[in-house]
């Protein structure tokens, strides 16, 4: 038989089939891919559920063999990309101030119990935040001059604090201290100790007595510059024992504290 030389189409002998299938499964195949590439970039963030779900049981165990008495309660874990570790913040159902962190890292359990609990951190923050709270709103609501900042604080060692204790100021152990910016054109220290002098007796009046202020004057700009790109006065950590009404006398004092505090600076 004669080969007639005719070429028979590639299509025909499966060729066009066979290249199809190769590209769907270099489709899938790459699919596939993005599809792990996407996981593992979620997984960077948000953890492996799968892992949480097993820290989630060695943290419940970690709390019971360590703070059984506590009666606490756990919050949900959660993956935490910046040191990545799972953990989950407890709080007692007993004590308010008795709520820490529990976290799982590298094979180890491990807590900030002592730091925050024992150390009575957790008690400062909160009777800190209600001082702040009590004074912002009395000088927003009765000091007659325009504020930018208020900060309450409290200062001293910790572990005078009683746990779960109210906030008394009557019975505080550590020092109550503000810092306040007061927005005015008169950058002056005469002008300071009138400002000063009042803030004090608006919260003597209302049963506060603060240890030690900070006080700004900020100068106030046009709305196209910049805030705090203006003048501005300063007194530091100044103690209220040398606060007086005499004028004369708390401006002598307010310029005192400062020429110190700058001789300090210098050393």
């Amino acid at each position: 038989m004669k080969w007639s030389g005719r070429t028979v189409p590639y299509d025909l002998l499966g060729g066009g089939t066979i290249k199809k299938s190769i590209k769907y499964k270099i489709v899938i195949l790459i699919s596939l891919l993005i599809m792990v590439f996407v996981f593992i970039f979620i997984n960077s963030f948000t953890g492996n559920p799968v892992s949480a779900f097993i820290v989630s049981g060695k943290i419940k165990d970690y709390a019971e063999a360590n703070y059984n008495d506590m009666d606490l309660e756990l919050s949900e874990v959660k993956y935490n990309f910046k040191n990545s570790a799972y953990g989950c913040h407890v709080q007692s159902r007993k004590s308010e101030d008795t709520n820490f962190y529990i976290g799982y890292s590298h094979g180890r359990v491990s807590d900030d119990y002592e730091y925050e609990v024992a150390n009575h951190f957790t008690t400062y923050r909160r009777l800190s935040k209600d001082f702040n709270d009590m004074v912002t709103h009395i000088i927003e609501k009765e000091y007659p001059y325009e504020t930018t900042l208020i900060i309450g604080d409290l200062l001293g060692d910790t572990q005078q604090l009683t746990p779960d204790a109210p906030l008394n100021l009557k019975d505080m152990p550590l020092q109550l201290s503000l810092n306040v910016s007061v927005l005015s054109d008169n950058q002056s220290d005469e002008h300071l100790a009138v400002l000063l002098l009042e803030l004090h007796q608006l919260l003597l009046s209302n049963d506060i007595t603060i240890d030690e202020y900070t006080i700004r004057l900020e100068e106030p700009m046009p709305e196209e510059k910049k805030p705090g790109s203006g003048y501005n006065i300063y007194l530091v950590d100044f103690p209220a024992k040398y606060i007086t009404e005499d004028k004369e006398v708390l401006t002598a004092a307010i310029n005192k504290h400062k020429l110190e505090a700058n001789k300090n600076e210098k050393y």
